[in-house]
């Protein structure tokens, strides 16, 4: 890296389906991927990949990707799984409007370090916009989403 290269961490969450040799086949865990980017958006390096069982120093992972995990008794794992289940995320509906009549629905995962769009309806004509909306307030309700119409009519 240069010096004039700065470097800025970004950690991929993914969930991945993988089968280990004396465990059950195809249980899905967490992986952690840091990746370091320079600021010409270079791919500077790839350090290592982690798995949720190896303890990975990273504890932001979204509670969808959490969701999608089997269960496990590892306690490695458990204990990975139950920091990042503490942080603070929350859902959010993002409602934008277009030149030509139609609204654009984006659901939202914010935490105090960014924000992710998980979920967009694009394009959404007047007469489909309520069964639309209300169908991603019932979807992400477990998630305590909060409602806001703006631009609605």
């Amino acid at each position: 890296m240069t010096n004039k290269e700065v470097a800025n961490e970004v950690v991929c969450y993914i969930a991945a389906r993988v089968s280990i040799t004396g465990e059950r086949p195809n249980q899905t865990y967490a992986a952690v991927v840091p990746i370091n980017i320079s600021s010409n958006e270079r791919i500077l390096r790839l350090p290592k990949i982690y798995y949720e069982w190896q303890h990975p120093p990273y504890f932001n992972c979204p509670p969808y990707i959490l969701e999608a995990l089997s269960p496990t008794i590892c306690p490695n794992a458990i204990f990975w799984r139950h920091k990042c289940a503490r942080q603070p995320w929350s859902y959010h509906l993002a409602v934008s409007s277009n030149a030509n009549g139609t609204r654009n629905i984006a659901v939202l995962l914010s935490q105090n370090k960014e924000t992710s769009i998980i979920h967009a309806e694009i394009d959404v004509q007047n007469q489909d916009f309520e069964e639309i909306y209300d169908k991603l307030l019932v979807r992400y309700a477990m998630t305590g989403i909060r409602a806001e119409r703006a631009g609605s009519s």
